[in-house]
């Protein structure tokens, strides 16, 4: 069945999802690792948060997992709102999804 991102007008099949995520999120990685363009940074969010529909989303949950320790502050906020939605939207995209959206309700992300 397909699936579509309204937000991105993206049409996507579950038979290319998981390889979407992988690339999407090395492409993402690529364009904003090391980067002090907070404007580039702050766009990468909310469609990497949103890569945690697919099925296999490792590769997502590990770039999430970076982008909360980042070193600018606004950065750790928006991925985690970010991530906060895509949770909330997708609740079943992870396991301990309830543990996971408790934690980035309850932490000050920039601080």
């Amino acid at each position: 069945s397909s699936g579509i991102n309204a937000e991105y007008g993206v049409i996507l099949d579950e038979k290319y999802g998981n390889k979407f995520a992988a690339r999407f999120t090395a492409l993402t990685k690529k364009e904003v690792m090391g980067s002090g363009n907070i404007k580039k940074l702050l766009a990468s969010l909310t469609p990497l948060a949103s890569c945690i529909q697919f099925e296999e989303n490792k590769c997502v949950l590990s770039q999430i997992m970076l982008m909360l320790c980042h070193r600018y502050p606004r950065v750790r906020k928006g991925i985690a709102d970010s991530f906060y939605t895509a949770l909330i939207t997708f609740d079943d995209a992870i396991d301990g999804c309830d543990e996971v959206v408790e934690v980035l309700e309850s932490t000050i992300w920039d601080d």
